[in-house]
């Protein structure tokens, strides 16, 4: 915004400011920033000498509309877009509960998103945007809600008549997990955890408030013995924590009676690998129903990402699983979002009237594929019918978690059929770590 600023007042005190009225935003008069961007233009004119022009006010409301986030219902309200931009937030805030499972009827974040997309319209015109430094990591971290806000926003170029872009997936990724985090929101489920503690005085109930403390909603503590008798703990999907010394035994931590920062490292460590074998165990039971040998490609030659998706749907339009049109729904949601994580993996998806059956379609090369701004060895096309969005949300969840792990990427890459890799990631799912 200061550089932006600069600019302008250079360009103004160069003699080279706006003639005449440019600003394509309607309404900008009925914007609260108009008021701060002539107060803004007499103190910045009164420093260089020029008297801002009215036009070039206007300029600059839009850069304070575009370049700052300001929640003002009472404002937004007057503004003609109100009733439109509403309703289609209202409609999101519907589909992106359904997807996470979560009640988002809330009126503040309606309105104040409302806000958002009157600020978006407003940057598309002026063709202000930013990168949203933050997007990677929620991306990696929350890839459900940054796929429900990609939707909305393609959803929401189609019903404006306008092009969207990419960093706004980004910045309404934020607005959206701010508010999940505000409600303590989870969207994993906790490691169930059996503790062996000796039941001396108040110990086991101190070491219990201890591990609830440092690591929260990620383990469920249901099972606290204070015996060695632990023949009958074997569940490779449950964390085992032991004070007492327990030699030769699997699934079972060593835990300190006062547990240092070491032990809750290795907790965590313990708990990322039963969650990943989780997730591999149920991505290949979906992936077992979805694939079949015929969508799956082995060193499948292309020039590019748009080549690729537009070769391989031809294939599976021979094959009966789409109809025509099915190719470019999934490039304008590839150009909305790239599907790429890193450079590991690519998962493109789509879920329309288009698609007869759902399926998986899975591209191995051993070179590596340009896609968008990286490269990947790993496709991974994911699609089910019209009214499966909830299921292909969920089935997309999962392939992220585990594709975009470059560990288990690399061991799925020697397979040269459908059932080799179907293999793979069953055995990533018995001894993933």
């Amino acid at each position: 915004l200061l550089l932006y600023v600069i600019i302008q007042l250079r360009e103004i005190h160069l003699g080279h400011g706006l003639p005449g009225p440019e600003c394509p935003v309607e309404c900008i008069h009925n914007y609260p920033e108009y008021p701060i961007a002539g107060h803004l233009a007499k103190e910045l004119g009164g420093l260089i000498g020029h008297s801002y022009t009215i036009w070039e006010q206007e300029y600059l409301t839009v850069l304070l509309i575009s370049k700052t986030y300001r929640s003002d219902p009472g404002k937004a309200r007057l503004l003609p877009n109100y009733i439109p931009i509403r309703n289609t937030v209202a409609e999101f805030i519907r589909m992106a509960g359904a997807a996470l499972q979560i009640s988002l009827e809330d009126p503040k974040l309606i309105e104040k998103l409302t806000c958002y997309f009157q600020r978006l319209l407003v940057r598309q015109q002026m063709g202000f945007y930013t990168k949203s430094l933050f997007f990677d990591a929620l991306k990696y971290r929350y890839p459900i809600i940054q796929d429900v806000c990609a939707w909305c926003l393609l959803h929401f170029s189609r019903q404006f008549h306008i092009s969207v872009d990419r960093n706004e997936v980004g910045f309404l990724t934020m607005l959206l997990c701010e508010y999940v985090k505000e409600k303590g929101y989870s969207f994993e489920q906790p490691v169930p955890c059996t503790l062996i503690c000796p039941s001396f005085g108040r110990f086991p109930e101190t070491l219990l408030n201890t591990l609830q403390e440092r690591l929260g909603p990620s383990i469920h503590v249901d099972t606290v013995i204070d015996t060695l008798d632990v023949e009958s703990i074997t569940a490779r999907d449950r964390l085992t924590l032991s004070v007492i010394p327990v030699a030769n035994r699997p699934f079972i931590l060593p835990v300190s009676p006062y547990p240092r920062s070491t032990d809750f490292r290795h907790i965590y460590e313990e708990i990322h690998k039963i969650k990943m074998r989780r997730y591999c165990r149920s991505l290949h039971a979906f992936l077992s129903r979805m694939m079949t040998p015929e969508t799956f490609f082995a060193d499948f030659p292309f020039t590019s990402r748009e080549d690729l998706l537009r070769r391989v749907c031809a294939r599976l339009k021979d094959m009966g699983f789409v109809t025509d049109g099915f190719d470019g729904d999934l490039l304008r949601r590839e150009a909305i979002d790239s599907s790429a994580f890193g450079d590991t993996v690519a998962i493109p998806h789509h879920c329309s009237e288009k698609i007869r059956k759902e399926f998986a379609c899975v591209i191995l090369n051993k070179d590596a594929m340009y896609w968008h701004d990286g490269y990947t060895h790993l496709v991974v096309i994911l699609a089910t019918p019209d009214q499966e969005t909830t299921r292909l949300q969920k089935i997309y969840n999962l392939a992220v978690k585990v594709f975009a792990s470059r560990k288990n990427t690399e061991t799925l890459l020697s397979a040269a059929t459908s059932e080799a890799f179907l293999d793979a990631l069953d055995q990533l799912g018995q001894t993933c770590s």
